[in-house]
């Protein structure tokens, strides 16, 4: 029952994920009847070509045989050594042909599945919710897309090469019946009882590939995760200590090679001497038996050989499939997962904002807690303004930005943007139209105008530069060696803190955003890269609507309100010098702990 359930799951994969080449694997399995059959009348035609080299006049009892004779009677073919040679030297070469078609079709429909499911998989991720992504392990992304993904192509190959060993071994049995029933029945046995005893080794393969994949998932994270720390890592002295761990895992690894390779070393060594033992027995046995003729027991002895070759292929593409299959799984599982997981496309209207936003009533709880993180929260927000956000951390703070940018939708309440509900826009529209700023600075290893542009083709030259001198930016990116076609390395890392949050800022205004937000974005500057800051949130003043989340008094002071958040409700608001005006407001508090 076991092993009928794991055949079951491999099926049920194969099919989720191959399905769409059922076609392609059809034709392998005609041409594998095909070349199985031309390569099997060959090998029977040594038959009649033996007796015409020692003219014994018996041109064999075997229904190929006497069909070989009919071919050369029909086409009135003349019976002699060279023309019996040449037709078995045109099967081979038909044979060849159709093999050459089989890998082709093999290795198209392989390579098709690979950049189908990438493509497949980026989509879906790309496309799923903010709370799955976030769940999601740096360094997983890229192990399934590269690695799992190719793993599970090998599949494919191993899935179509098993129906071409399967059609092979089928068409050399029914040519091997064709000169003697009992020892090819004799042969199938032996071949089953070969097949049986090699199952736990089959199995624990499997075993392994599984430990190996989750493993390779470990070590990708690992790496990409320390990558990203890199500083933090050299700074605190621990290179050892990743070092230790990554060498335990590396050691399990090559520990699991080891063991497949042995594994499947074992039985491909374990086969060539049973299959010449018994093919030597069986070569005794016609000899003093004469069982049947020299020429027929040479064809069989062939045949049966050959058998054992598809046998060993048999074994070794079937423990090929169970070595892929976990990273098939993965994929599917993954994709599975993420389909699940897929943002809602939800609203048509396009995005327009010319009055105010207005949260009402707005409640919001994350999955695995039931405390709110926004609680009925109510604010108004008007088109130009500029509006300062405070308040302790596990405020909800970030949650609201969140909601705002859409990445969570809220579970009670309502958020409308001139009178109507934000959920009715446009996804898409909604986001073109806003602007993130944070405190991370994600930059790509390309140069300034790339970085500005960030894989919108709409955004000219121009346009980014508009921005950077927008951004106070522009001076420095000039006077650099290539200026914006100077490439700025990984991150952007050669580059002040200061100089990468302006360079996203200046990635934000050149897409001419409605609303802009600032999400602690001055937090981890010094002085003067703030004050930068504050005179590009100064210029575009009035011109864009603006949020600011925010701890220091310099960066909000302008606002024209402030809001102060405490357990996921607005608990004071009102403009920054009535708030200072109230000493028991945390504003004021705040203020006179010079932050």
């Amino acid at each position: 029952m076991k092993k009928q359930n794991k055949i079951s799951l491999i099926i049920d994969h194969a099919y989720l994920a191959f399905s769409g080449y059922r076609r392609s694997i059809a034709y392998l399995f005609i041409f594998g009847i095909i070349s199985g059959l031309l390569e099997g009348i060959g090998v029977n035609a040594i038959i009649p070509l033996f007796s015409l080299i020692t003219n014994n006049g018996n041109m064999g009892d075997d229904v190929i045989s006497r069909n070989i004779v009919t071919f050369f009677s029909f086409f009135r073919l003349p019976l002699t050594v060279y023309y019996m040679l040449g037709l078995i030297i045109i099967l081979f070469l038909l044979k060849a042909v159709f093999l050459f078609w089989s890998n082709y079709i093999k290795i198209k429909i392989t390579a098709e599945y690979e950049e189908t499911k990438r493509l497949l998989l980026l989509e879906r991720t790309l496309h799923s919710t903010w709370a799955y992504l976030i769940r999601q392990k740096i360094g997983y992304l890229e192990n399934v897309i590269m690695h799992d993904i190719q793993r599970s192509g090998l599949l494919l190959q191993q899935i179509t090469s098993f129906v071409m060993v399967i059609t092979g071994l089928f068409v050399y049995l029914l040519v091997a019946i064709n000169i003697s029933f009992i020892m090819t029945f004799i042969t199938m046995v032996v071949g089953a009882i070969f097949f049986t005893c090699i199952r736990p080794v089959i199995i624990k393969t499997r075993d392994i590939s599984r430990k190996t994949v989750n493993l390779n998932k470990k070590i990708a994270h690992l790496i990409n995760e320390q990558i990203v720390g890199l500083k933090t890592l050299k700074t605190m002295a621990v290179e050892k200590n990743v070092y230790n761990i990554a060498s335990l895992h590396f050691a399990d690894l090559k520990s699991y090679k080891i063991s497949r390779f042995l594994l499947n070393s074992v039985v491909t060594i374990m086969m060539q001497p049973f299959s010449l033992l018994f093919i030597s027995g069986l070569f005794i046995f016609t000899l003093k038996t004469s069982y049947f003729s020299f020429s027929a027991m040479i064809a069989l002895v062939y045949l049966i050989q050959r058998i054992f070759v598809y046998i060993q292929q048999l074994q070794t593409t079937w423990q090929g499939i169970n070595e892929t299959f976990p990273h098939l799984e993965y994929v599917n599982n993954y994709l599975m997962e993420s389909k699940k997981n897929q943002e809602k496309k939800m609203g048509n209207d396009t995005f327009s904002f010319k009055k105010d936003i207005v949260f009402n009533n707005v409640s919001f709880s994350y999955a695995y807690s039931d405390k709110k993180i926004l609680n009925s929260l109510n604010f108004t927000l008007r088109c130009g303004e500029m509006l300062g956000i405070v308040g302790p951390s596990g405020a909800g703070k970030t949650t609201f930005v969140d909601v705002l940018l859409r990445l969570h939708e809220p579970q009670e309440g309502t958020i409308f943007i001139d009178g109507l509900p934000l959920s009715g826009i446009s996804l898409h529209s909604w986001r073109k139209n806003i602007g993130y700023v944070s405190q991370d600075y994600f930059l790509i290893n390309d140069s300034f105008l790339n970085n500005i542009k960030y894989y919108d083709e709409s955004i000219s030259r121009e346009d980014a530069i508009e921005a950077a001198k927008m951004a106070n930016i522009y001076d420095f990116i000039e006077s650099s060696a290539n200026g914006f076609d100077t490439l700025i390395g990984d991150r952007g890392l050669m580059l002040s803190n200061g100089q990468r949050q302006r360079i996203v800022i200046a990635r934000i205004l050149a897409r001419k955003p409605k609303l802009l937000v600032f999400d602690e974005a001055t937090s981890s500057l010094d002085k003067e890269s703030e004050k930068k800051i504050q005179q590009v949130i100064e210029n575009i003043r009035g011109k864009i609507t603006i949020i600011i989340i925010a701890h220091r008094l310099s960066t909000i002071h302008h606002c024209n309100t402030l809001l102060v958040l405490n357990d996921g409700g607005v608990v004071e608001s009102g403009s920054p010098d009535i708030l200072l005006s109230d000493t028991s407001s945390y504003f004021y508090k705040v203020s006179n702990l010079g932050l």
